[in-house]
């Protein structure tokens, strides 16, 4: 109803002459002409370009109530987002790919992304469909990023953003600043942006906070610290551009295992003494105090790019060098530190047993999380691109660049003591690549045909062999052709075929280990493991109904094979779960995106039917089972963890005049999928895998903005999830270190299948009179936040 309402009053508005219209005189070729310079670059990000491409303006970024760059990608059709996992046309979270110059901005152990201040961003382009061949290292989608350049003048912004403790002790302080640097010809844009939040999760951990000159300052649950800086120097005929982008975030996450908070004992009442744990509020004669969430793991994750580049344009060749660095460092560890001396039999968690008193085998009474993990990545590219354009619309690009990837791991896990099973897990690798591509675009008599090749090389690296049972490895070549079509069928219409074909390189994570007995929640690395490809079928209408409104619509099929995957295998003489090119999937679907804008005014409405099926959604497989032996693998193909079938989103800005301005969004999308359980059983029928539906899901966000006439002051107020719609998010989490409860057994998915409750639960006789039952444990991670309010104070935009 929002959106039918304000397509309505933005379609009754003074519309402006209708500049499309040729004069009588005008020949067919002029009107083709006309047609793609001024009507559709106007609506689209290239009319004659085989690529389904959504712009995102910095301008937009900053109107729509939105915090993170994440959020408003989520808004885009194609896109589904599960949490702060975003998964394009079906593909899986690692898939996608975020570039600033021609260089990837994600980390080669998992293909993890950096974040990027929104006060940065001057757009982003969302590629989703139909990728030309200098995009490479995704199967799904590309971002591509252009940060802000700075002005001729100096210029800042600031904005602080808080719920003032109303809700989940948010607080986000972002600024910017640019202008030359004097008279040496370099201009520079720093960009700093901070956010400090609680969550709707219960705080359970001790605060601690730190003072300095500046006041007393502490780590809250989810933390954000993210920098750019740009220097910028252009002359007559090149620009040289440095530019560095860094990434902090420490989070400290809730589990409601580690919860129980009181005093804690171990009284002997028989002989031989039994260590079962007894919890009491008040002190008692040998009992400690304990508070379990200070013993959980915090992670704290850094990394840095900095991106060097030169441009230099002529009238018909554009040339470009770029040379990046990229490097990542993360830590998880009780305390957060880069210390596993905590990691001791005498400090391994202790759980509750059945029939007790006074605790159960859900939570834990004592010890530390049994587990450790340091890595560090880094990647080195240099890339070099040439393109060359031609008055009749033709158009030739190429490019050639090398990489140089390093990675490290160190992980301890300690949940296996007593096992006989390896609790380390470490590694140092590392290895070349190459590419190069070539992409043309042909026009004649106004067919346009797209087509490229890109080539890459991949390597598991010399470390390959010296890896625990490695075969043999070799390096490997991959080709992947991309072909479109694009016609302009009228005046303001142009339709498009495209075939693709995606090559990914595994992320380096999968291919090292040096354990000889492994446990399955951490499956063994293989050197051995090529790159995954995807096959991809598009056709695509883009529509200009006039300046104000413009259409795009979309059918995809998406082929994918040779994924990670986690299969058994016989390591000498015994089955082990390693990574395998092994999974196989593909998705459908079809995208229809409506966009409207007017003076002062833009709203887009985005709907997507999807069907994302595969063999299974995680690269590990199965999260639940054994911890030796084998997992049996998922039979045939099943709906993905992501696979929404119609999602429907809106965003609209609205400056209804020099003081006021609107901005909403909402997004609705029917159930996700989850696996009902049989209690306390193994799978034995895994034909169910993601077998029934959740809820269908609703969020709406709305910002309102006040600005003194003449004034870059500005006072703003937010609600997040606006009607507070409690759906659930998911239907089962894991539980590890617990040895049974959501490790072994999935005890969350079997209560709701048993009970048709959500919340999660766990199987126990509380009371000891042999007729166990379920517990309820009603875990808040398993629905979506509840609304949220926030005030904002700003200068500038």
């Amino acid at each position: 109803m929002v959106a039918t309402a304000f397509l309505l009053a933005l379609a009754a508005g003074p519309s402006p002459a209708d500049s499309l219209a040729a004069p009588p005189d005008t020949a067919a070729p002029r009107i083709v002409r006309r047609f793609s310079e001024i009507v559709v670059r106007a609506q689209f990000h290239d009319p004659l370009s085989s690529e389904s491409a959504h712009l995102l303006s910095g301008a937009t970024l900053r109107a729509l109530p939105v915090s993170r760059l994440a959020e408003a990608v989520a808004l885009k059709a194609g896109v589904v987002a599960r949490g702060e996992e975003l998964h394009v046309r079906g593909g899986r979270t690692g898939e996608s790919a975020l570039m600033l110059e021609g260089l990837s901005l994600e980390e080669p152990l998992r293909n993890r992304s950096l974040e990027v201040p929104l006060l940065a961003l001057k757009d982003v382009e969302v590629l989703t469909g139909g990728l030309e061949a200098e995009y490479g290292g995704s199967l799904a989608g590309v971002l591509r990023l252009r940060t802000v350049d700075p002005g001729e003048r100096p210029e800042g912004a600031l904005l602080w953003e808080s719920d003032g403790r109303t809700s989940t002790h948010y607080d986000r302080v972002s600024g910017r600043l640019s202008g030359p640097l004097g008279t040496t010809g370099i201009g520079a844009v720093a960009t700093l942006e901070a956010t400090l939040d609680d969550t709707n999760l219960p705080t359970l951990r001790t605060v601690s906070r730190t003072r300095n000159a500046f006041g007393s300052f502490g780590w809250r649950a989810d933390n954000r610290l993210l920098g750019d800086v740009k220097l910028v120097r252009r002359s007559n005929s090149s620009r040289l551009v440095l530019e560095v982008l860094a990434n902090r975030r420490v989070i400290e996450p809730y589990d409601p295992m580690w919860s129980v908070e009181g005093y804690v004992g171990s009284p002997c009442t028989g002989d031989p003494c039994s260590p079962e744990p007894v919890l009491s509020p008040t002190p008692q004669p040998g009992f400690t105090y304990y508070r379990a969430a200070d013993h959980a793991v915090i992670t704290d994750d850094r990394r840095l790019a900095t991106v060097l580049s030169w441009t230099k344009p002529t009238a018909t060749r554009l040339a470009t060098v770029s040379l990046g660095w990229l490097s990542a460092r993360r830590v998880t560890s009780v305390g957060g530190g880069d210390d596993p001396s905590y990691l001791t039999p005498d400090r391994l968690p202790l759980w509750g047993r059945d029939e007790a008193a006074t605790t159960d085998p859900f939570h834990v009474y004592h010890g530390d999380e049994p587990f450790f993990q340091k890595s560090s990545s880094g990647r080195l590219t240099l890339r070099g691109d040439l393109e060359r354009a031609t008055a009749r619309g033709n158009r030739t690009k190429a490019g050639l660049g090398m990489s140089y990837e390093s990675v490290s791991m160190r992980e301890f896990d300690l949940s296996t003591y007593g096992s006989g099973l390896d609790s380390l897990r470490a590694y140092r690798a590392f290895a070349p690549g190459a590419f190069g591509y070539a992409q043309a675009r042909w026009v004649f008599e106004g067919l346009v045909l797209n087509a490229g090749l890109r080539a890459e090389y991949f390597t598991p690296g010399p470390q390959a062999s010296r890896q625990s049972f490695a075969g043999p490895t070799s390096a490997t070549w991959t080709f992947a052709p991309r072909l479109g079509v694009a016609y302009p069928i009228s005046v303001r219409d142009v339709f498009s075929l495209a075939y693709v074909r995606l090559r990914q390189n595994p992320a380096r994570d999968y291919l090292y280990d040096n354990r000889l007995q492994i446990s399955s929640r951490q499956q063994l690395g293989n050197p051995g493991l090529t790159p995954a490809t995807a096959i991809s079928y598009q056709a695509a209408v883009k529509h200009s109904f006039s300046e104000r409104w413009a259409l795009q619509t979309a059918v995809f099929y998406r082929d994918l094979f040779d994924l990670v995957g986690t299969r058994s295998v016989l390591v000498s003489n015994r089955p082990e779960p390693r990574y395998e090119n092994a999974d196989e999937g593909h998705a459908s679907g079809f995208e229809l995106s409506l966009f409207a804008v007017g003076e002062g005014a833009r709203a887009e409405l985005h709907y997507t039917y999807l069907e994302a099926m595969g063999s299974q959604s995680l690269e590990e497989g199965l999260p639940y089972g054994s911890r030796v032996g084998v997992r049996l693998p998922a039979i045939g193909e099943h709906p993905l963890d992501w696979d929404r079938r119609h999602s429907l989103a809106f965003s609209a800005s609205w400056r209804w005049s020099e003081n006021w301005s609107m901005a909403w969004s909402t997004i609705v999308g029917s159930g996700l999928p989850w696996t009902p359980r049989a209690r306390r059983q193994l799978d034995a029928d895994l034909s169910l895998l993601n077998g029934r539906r959740l809820a269908w899901e609703e969020e709406t966000n709305l910002r309102l903005q006040w600005r003194p006439r003449g004034s870059a002051f500005h006072v703003g107020l937010e609600a997040r999830n606006l009607f507070d719609r409690r759906s659930e998010a998911l239907a089962t989490l894991s539980g590890y270190p617990n040895p049974l409860i959501n490790t072994y057994f999935d005890d969350y998915g079997a209560y709701r299948t048993e009970t048709g409750l959500d919340g999660g639960g766990y199987w126990e006789d509380a009371d000891g009179d042999g007729k166990p039952g379920w517990i309820p444990v009603h875990d808040p991670r398993l629905f979506h936040p509840p609304r949220a309010i926030r005030m904002s104070v700003g200068v500038g935009s």
